[in-house]
C-alpha cells in the first residue's frame, strides 16, 4: 500500500497515456487535460447534448469494452454506486458528511452493480436503493481521492463529486418498456453535464444492464463466465439470507435435490470437478486485479483491513459499551487502554492517513473520559461524531455479543499476516 497523498497524481498519468497524450505528474495542467471527457457515452453526450427518449439497445456511445480482465484500464472502467440520496452540489456524500456517523468512505463496484450480502446497504440491502450512479472511472480519479479495493468494492476517501459524463438512473413507470429516457440531471445534482436516465425497471437491475449499453463490459458477468457461471448465479451465492433459505432446505433432503432446485441448468458433477481450475483463475484474477492498483499507486485491499473499519470499530464499541451502561473495564479486558493502543497504531500507519478525524483530539478524549458514556457526549460536542446507537432498541444478549467480538477482533494477531485469501465475489 501508499500513502493517499500519491494515489490521485498516479490515476492522473495513468489516464492521460491511456488516452493517447503524454503521461505527466500531478499538476493543473494534466488535470485540464481531463476536463474533455474520456470515457463511453460521456463524451457524445457533452458535445452534443443528445436528450430524449431512446430504445435502450440503440444509445448512442463510444464502445470502451474489454476483451479480457487483463484488458483493465481507467479508461475502460465505469464506477457503479447505488444510494438513496444525492447532495444538491453534485456531490456522493460520505455517511460522516451526510449524517455524522464515522464512515467517511464512499463505496462502489467497477463495471457491474455490486452483490447484495445480508446487512449491507442499509435496512433493504442494495437492491432497492433509488438511484444508480454512474461515473467513468478515470475522470472520477482525477477529481477525488481514491483508496483502492476490489473490483467489486472499490472505495473513495469523503464524499465524491460527480464529473461531467456521469449519469444517474431512477425508475419511472411512465417510461415504456424497453426505452429509456435521458435529461439533464441539474434538479437533482445542481451540477452540468449530468445526464439522468430513466426507465421503467427496477434500479437495482439496471445498475448491472445499463453498464453494458453504456458501452463497457460487465465485470460481474466476465468473472462468472470465467468460472462458468453466470450473473444470476453470482448475485444467488452473495445474498445471504438466500444462502440461509436453502440450509434450512436442506433438511431432509439431498444435496444434489437442492442444488438442481437452486441452479437449474447447472451440472453438479461438472462444478465440483471444475474447482481446482476455477482457483488458478481466481489466482490469475487477483494478480491481475492487484498489478492494475500497484500501476496506479492505489491500494488492494478489503474495506475490513483498512484503518477506517479499525476507526469505525472503535466508536462502535464505545457506543455499545455507552449503550449497556458499562465502565471501560471488563473482567478480562481494559478496553480504555485497548482503544489507545489501536489509536497509537492509526498514527503510526505510513499508508492511510485518516484526515476526518483529529486522532490526537480522539486520544485526548478517550484519555479524559471516565465512561464510554462521558466520551460519546464529548465526542458529539467536539468532534462532530454521531452516536451508532442513539436509536437503537438491542437486545442485551446482542449487545453483549457484539461487544466481545470487537474486543476479540481488537487483541487478534494473525498467526499467517502474508496470507490473504482474496474473495472476489
Amino acid at each position: 500500500m501508499v500513502s493517499i497523498e500519491k494515489i490521485g497524481s498516479s490515476v492522473i498519468s495513468a489516464v492521460t497515456t491511456t488516452a493517447g497524450k503524454a503521461s505527466a505528474a500531478a499538476s493543473d495542467s494534466s488535470i485540464q487535460k481531463l476536463e474533455t471527457p474520456t470515457s463511453s457515452y460521456g463524451k457524445a453526450l457533452v458535445s452534443k447534448r443528445i436528450f430524449g427518449l431512446f430504445n435502450i439497445d440503440e444509445l448512442p456511445f463510444i464502445s470502451k469494452i474489454m476483451k479480457s480482465f487483463e484488458d483493465i484500464s481507467p479508461d475502460k472502467l465505469l464506477y457503479v454506486h447505488l444510494t438513496d440520496h444525492l447532495s444538491s452540489n453534485g456531490r456522493i456524500q460520505s455517511t460522516f458528511e451526510a449524517c455524522g456517523l464515522p464512515r467517511n468512505t464512499i463505496h462502489g463496484s467497477l463495471n457491474h452493480a455490486v452483490v447484495n450480502p445480508m446487512g449491507a446497504g442499509g435496512l433493504n440491502g442494495w437492491t432497492e436503493k433509488k438511484y444508480a450512479v454512474f461515473v467513468p472511472f478515470d475522470r472520477l480519479c482525477a477529481i477525488n481521492t481514491p483508496i483502492g479495493g476490489k473490483y467489486n468494492d472499490f472505495m473513495f476517501e469523503g464524499s465524491v463529486k460527480l464529473p461531467e459524463g456521469s449519469f444517474i438512473y431512477v425508475q419511472n413507470p411512465q417510461i415504456p418498456k424497453g426505452k429509456v429516457k435521458l435529461s439533464d440531471a441539474h434538479q437533482i445534482t445542481g451540477s452540468r453535464g449530468i445526464t439522468l436516465i430513466e426507465g421503467s425497471e427496477p434500479t437495482y437491475s439496471m445498475g448491472d444492464e445499463l453498464v453494458s449499453k453504456l458501452g463497457y463490459t460487465n465485470l460481474k458477468d466476465m468473472h462468472a463466465n470465467l468460472l462458468g457461471f453466470d450473473r444470476n448465479a453470482v448475485n444467488f451465492m452473495n445474498d445471504t439470507e438466500k444462502l440461509l433459505e436453502i440450509g434450512k432446505e436442506m433438511e431432509g433432503k439431498s444435496f444434489e435435490e437442492v442444488f438442481a432446485k437452486y441452479f437449474p441448468g447447472y451440472n453438479m458433477e461438472k462444478v465440483f470437478q471444475n474447482v481446482e481450475d476455477n482457483m488458478q483463475k481466481e489466482t490469475k484474477w487477483s494478480e491481475t486485479w492487484n498489478k492494475f492498483t500497484k500501476s496506479l499507486n492505489l491500494a488492494d485491499t478489503i474495506h475490513s483491513e483498512t484503518p477506517y473499519a479499525e476507526l469505525e470499530k472503535i466508536f462502535e464499541l464505545v457506543d455499545l459499551l455507552h449503550l449497556k451502561g458499562a465502565n471501560w473495564k471488563s473482567e478480562k479486558t481494559d478496553i480504555q487502554s485497548l482503544i489507545l493502543q489501536k489509536i497509537d497504531k492509526l498514527k503510526q500507519n505510513p499508508d492511510f492517513k485518516i484526515k476526518f478525524v483529529n486522532l490526537d483530539a480522539l486520544k485526548s478524549l478517550v484519555q479524559k473520559a471516565e465512561t464510554p458514556s462521558s466520551f460519546v457526549e464529548t465526542a458529539q460536542k467536539q468532534l462532530g461524531i454521531a452516536s451508532y446507537t442513539k436509536d437503537l432498541n438491542l437486545p442485551q444478549q446482542t449487545i453483549d455479543k457484539t461487544i466481545n467480538e470487537i474486543v476479540d477482533q481488537m487483541t487478534y494477531i494473525d498467526p499467517c499476516p502474508e496470507i490473504k485469501i482474496n474473495w472476489n465475489f
